[in-house]
């Protein structure tokens, strides 16, 4: 795959150096862009480490979605459902799953099979595309080559890219938006409907990976821009330019996304998260006293592995001390419309990144419908450390640019401030800095550690200082040349972002190891019977909570997710133990433990032992995923049926509690066959009398039954959280499948969206070339 597009790369430059010489330099850029991000992430690039050290949502989770996603598109099945983790789950409303990202579906349905290297590569070719995505933005601001290269290298190494190296999701949504922010400023300098448009198709793709919090975040960066623009130009506001650049990239935005938020909204109301208030929105907010990170990042560790302090790990904003430099000098030199419009977009994303800290973050919250489901507000930064790198650009266009005596008076009236700044550093920071290192070294080892973390960090702040500003004391004594100072200046950068974030999370230990325990794998395919696994033993270190979704076994749980139905978790949690007649119901035949593990051996006896860490114990009670029982209770609703399950004489393997169904008391009858597919199952059966056929996979909107060749029918919800079909005596064949409504009118606004933008762009073109020829 990398050597097709390079290929294709270097043949597209042969093309422009052919017939369009003069984008040859921009063309050139993104080459050099995958250059430095290769060299950044090169000791994950050569193989010697793993990032990130623990693999985080990329290896836990990411990993085996997609070789799932990847799985089944090859055996010619779209996944609706996903049977293998939480006794199943509706994967249509998987708002992460990213089967509709572009990119990624080509890359399920082209390239082979997924391997982890592979996810690292795809977090690392977004954090390509935002350098390019940014060069871009910057370019159309009217800023030249060097300071728009400048930009891109600042944003697409900044915080938050290196934090949520892991969450190629998250990166991959804001990867894009500077594309969103390029067409919605066009529009509003009167570029035309195209660019709104173009706005809205970059941050819909982009979207499309799935990731809504950053969505929402995106919108908002939208609307910011364009309200600050419209405060800005009060005096000559057009009105027009103002609602298309706003309301045409949010109308695309939600309709290309409509496929996955949908279905993930109805999902969503169905989970914990429904019940989440402010309290659990505002977890992982910047704290004010993480702001020093913006100076210095290292302060209170910046790898998980030295963290420190009673706040959690999140983005601090961090995006170079030259960035910050030219930012200030870019506000105080290029004192336009522009500039005043970065400031305040960096201010207010600053002050919502407080979260619970600001109070502004309260309002926006209480303002949008949605953001109250969505927490780490932290992570908004990102468009904080966006508006710095475009100030920093200008900064630095400024410095290339002929000096005149309003540029001198404003560089040296910010040199003196930071010249200030140095010499309190080097007088009073350094010297107090070493003498708390030299008093605590005899003391509390954590605390001398956590003491060196910051000294390393505080000394290297201002050897950085220090040599930004002998770089722009050679550029206001003319003693560097434009171009040798813009090549400087992004050096510096490189060096300085590469230094402090390119090893801040790495392993030489794959942190996927632990879904491939062989031997344990091997023994679960070789039972023919359809059967779940239980791994809730505490056993996370030794083996992947998802594993069972990457190895096509199937599991009672998965990795941790909030999204998860609160009727089966209730469930869980009313089994009350692993010997239970509704644990059994969970169709639970053989479960992963430690050696050590305690257990009820009344009910459980070693199967395995040829790992060396776990074993495997069989389900002495283990029961079949379909039961045909006789006797059926009918409840009105999901609140009577949990009351019926939780009183102490039911008896869920003769009798089923149906919501809506008949009540009903005959002798149980068998299942004679079944076989189950990912988004459908068959299942036949025998009885002397009517009977209801109890579905050990968890039920949802969307699952439908049909007997014998029958019209299909929603199947009803059992015991308040399995599939039940009621049977009349005799022998039947049942049909169940998974369909998603929701997943299907998203997919149709969709499809209507894009055709009303290319009936849109259409018909904007006639009129400009209309327009041209008269």
């Amino acid at each position: 795959m990398f050597i097709t597009l390079s290929i294709i790369y270097l043949a597209l430059l042969a093309f422009i150096a052919w017939r369009r010489r003069a984008w040859l330099p921009d063309a050139l850029v993104p080459g050099l862009l995958a250059l430095l991000t290769a060299g950044f992430f090169w000791r994950v690039v050569s193989g010697q480490n793993y990032m990130p050290a623990d693999g985080g949502d990329l290896g836990s989770f990411l990993y085996p979605t997609y070789s799932f996603i990847q799985t089944s598109l090859k055996a010619g099945v779209w996944p609706l459902w996903n049977p293998h983790i939480y006794s199943g789950v509706p994967f249509a409303a998987e708002v992460q799953s990213g089967i509709l990202y572009p990119p990624h579906l080509l890359r399920f349905l082209l390239g082979p099979a997924l391997v982890y290297r592979d996810m690292e590569l795809l977090a690392m070719a977004h954090i390509w595309w935002a350098g390019v995505t940014t060069y871009a933005l910057v370019r159309g601001l009217g800023l030249r080559r060097g300071p728009a290269l400048f930009a891109a290298v600042a944003f697409m190494f900044s915080d938050v890219f290196i934090i949520h190296f892991g969450n190629l999701n998250l990166i991959a949504v804001i990867s894009w938006l500077p594309l969103a922010l390029l067409g919605v400023h066009r529009a509003l300098l009167g570029g035309g409907i195209r660019w709104a448009l173009g706005a809205g198709l970059a941050l819909g793709i982009g979207s499309l990976v799935g990731h809504v919090q950053m969505t929402l975040y995106g919108l908002m960066a939208i609307g910011l821009w364009v309200v600050l623009w419209a405060v800005l130009t009060r005096d000559d506001i057009h009105w027009r330019r103002l609602v298309t650049a706003v309301l045409v990239p949010v109308a695309i935005t939600l309709g290309l996304l409509a496929p996955v938020l949908l279905p993930g909204l109805q999902m969503a109301g169905l989970t914990d998260r429904a019940d989440w208030n402010y309290v659990q929105t505002v977890g992982f907010s910047l704290s004010p006293a993480q702001l020093i990170g913006l100076l210095v990042p290292g302060f209170f560790g910046r790898g998980p592995a030295f963290h420190w302090g009673l706040w959690p790990r999140v983005e601090v904003g961090y995006i170079g001390v030259i960035t910050l430099l030219l930012a200030l000098l870019g506000v105080f030199m290029k004192r336009d419309r522009l500039t005043w419009l970065l400031v305040g977009l960096a201010a207010i994303s600053l002050a919502f990144s407080l979260g619970i800290y600001s109070i502004v973050h309260g309002w926006f919250t209480w303002l949008l419908p949605g953001l109250e489901q969505l927490r780490a507000p932290a992570r908004f930064i990102f468009l904080f450390d966006l508006a710095l790198a475009i100030l920093a650009a200008r900064g630095l266009q400024a410095l290339i640019e002929p000096w005149t005596e309003a540029s001198r008076i404003a560089f040296d009236s910010v040199w003196r401030f930071l010249r200030t700044i140095l010499l309190i550093a080097l007088a009073v920071g350094i010297p107090v800095i070493y003498a708390i290192l030299l008093l605590t070294q005899m003391g509390d080892p954590a605390l001398f550690l956590r003491t060196s973390i910051s000294t390393i960090a505080i000394v290297g702040f201002i050897l950085l200082l220090a040599i930004g500003m002998a770089l722009l004391y050679a550029r206001r004594r003319e003693w560097v040349s434009p171009g040798v100072f813009v090549v400087l200046a992004i050096a510096l950068l490189f060096i300085d972002l590469a230094s402090l974030g390119a090893y801040q999370d790495l392993s030489d230990t794959d942190p996927t190891a632990n879904f491939n325990r062989q031997t344990i794998i091997d023994f679960l395919r070789s039972d023919p019977e359809p059967h779940r696994i239980d791994t809730s033993t505490g056993i996370d270190d030794l083996w992947q909570p998802d594993t069972a979704l990457l190895q096509g076994l199937e599991d009672t749980s998965g990795v941790a997710n909030p999204l998860t139905l609160s009727y089966y978790l209730d469930f869980m949690r009313s089994t009350g133990s692993r010997s239970s007649d509704l644990y059994a119901l969970l169709n639970v035949k053989y479960l992963l433990g430690r050696k050590d593990v305690v257990l009820e051996w009344d009910a459980w006896e070693l199967a395995f032992a040829g790992d060396p860490d776990l074993n495997v114990y069989l389900n002495r009670r283990f029961q079949p995923r379909a039961l045909l029982l006789g006797r059926a209770i009918s409840v009105p609703d999901l609140a009577a049926a949990q009351d019926v399950v939780r009183q102490p004489d039911f008896r869920p393997l003769t009798a089923v509690v149906l919501e809506g169904g008949e009540a009903q008391e005959y002798d149980a009858g068998r299942v004679t066959r079944a076989n189950w597919g990912v988004n459908d199952a068959v299942v036949s059966t025998e009885s002397a009398e009517p009977g209801a056929l109890l579905v050990s996979q968890v039920w949802y909107p969307g699952w439908e039954a049909s007997i014998d060749g029958g019209p299909w029918r929603p199947a009803l919800r059992a015991d308040g959280v399995w599939q039940a079909v009621q049977l009349s005596a005799g022998s039947h064949q049942v049909r169940l499948r998974f369909r998603s409504p929701s997943f299907l009118l998203g997919l149709a606004i969709a499809l209507l969206t894009l055709i009303v933008v290319a009936v849109v762009w259409g018909v904007s073109y006639r009129k400009r070339d209309a327009t041209t020829s008269s």
